[in-house]
Order: structure tokens, then C-alpha cells, then sequence
């Protein structure tokens, strides 16, 4: 799936990186995982490349050889909650097949170098919003 691609993309410029997880945008979020100090870089939604899938055209502009970071998001308008009939939908609006960014939801990407490392950035994020520290 998405998580999938979003992380062999990231391992051809890391190849310590070996997960990847999706959060729903919000902009409180972003601003903390700066204030945290996590390196943060957002994917342009306009300037997708024709020829190469979306998010790994994403997820590339965002990365350098050994520089990958540690957030990338894709802003936009915050959304409602996806609904449990929506939620299946959800990521597969931007799936690799997408070609352009318009239907794209606006969504965080935690990269790590292993799924205990991505949901420990995840809760450390949460626990900070939460404390409001």
C-alpha cells in the first residue's frame, strides 16, 4: 500500500528507514513536531512530476542522498474525522496511481528507522500536544 511505497521511496535516500506511518494534517501538529526539533519539510502539491507516481514524487522532493527527514506533510484545509464509511477511502485518494494532487488529502508522514521508532515519535508528539508543553 501507500505506507509501502512512501517507504522504499525514503530508503533510496536512507536506507536505514524502515517505516513510514500517515496522520490526518492539522497544522498544530506540524507546528509541534518543530518546536520538538524533528527535521520538517513539506511536499509541494502543485509541482508533481508527470512521469513518477505521486507520493513517491512527493516523498523524493522532500529527500536528500542521507537527508531524509524526520515529518513530511502535505498541507491543506483541515478535515472532518474520515467517517467508518469514508475511512477505507481515505488513503487511497492519494495512491500511487494518482497522477495529480488534486484529490489528495492533506496527511503527516512520520518516517523511521523501525515501526517502534515512527510510533514512538507519534506518541511523544501526542503527549506533548496533550500536556500542551
Amino acid at each position: 500500500g501507500l505506507n509501502r511505497s512512501i517507504t522504499l521511496t525514503a530508503m533510496r535516500f536512507d536506507p536505514d528507514i524502515r517505516s513510514a506511518a500517515i496522520l490526518r494534517y492539522s497544522k498544530p501538529v506540524v507546528d509541534k513536531a518543530r518546536e520538538m526539533l524533528f527535521e520538517v519539510r513539506e511536499a509541494d502539491r502543485r509541482n508533481a512530476g508527470s512521469s513518477t507516481p505521486l507520493m513517491d514524487w512527493r516523498t523524493a522532493f522532500c529527500c536528500k542522498k542521507e537527508d531524509v527527514p524526520d515529518i513530511i506533510f502535505i498541507a491543506g484545509e483541515e478535515t472532518e474525522e474520515p467517517k467508518d464509511a469514508k475511512a477505507a477511502k481515505y488513503a487511497e485518494k492519494c495512491d500511487n496511481s494518482a497522477k495529480t494532487g488534486a484529490n489528495c488529502e492533506p496527511m503527516i508522514i512520520l518516517l523511521g528507522i523501525s515501526p517502534s521508532a515512527t510510533v514512538n515519535n507519534i506518541l511523544m508528539l501526542g503527549e506533548r500536544i496533550n500536556n500542551r508543553n
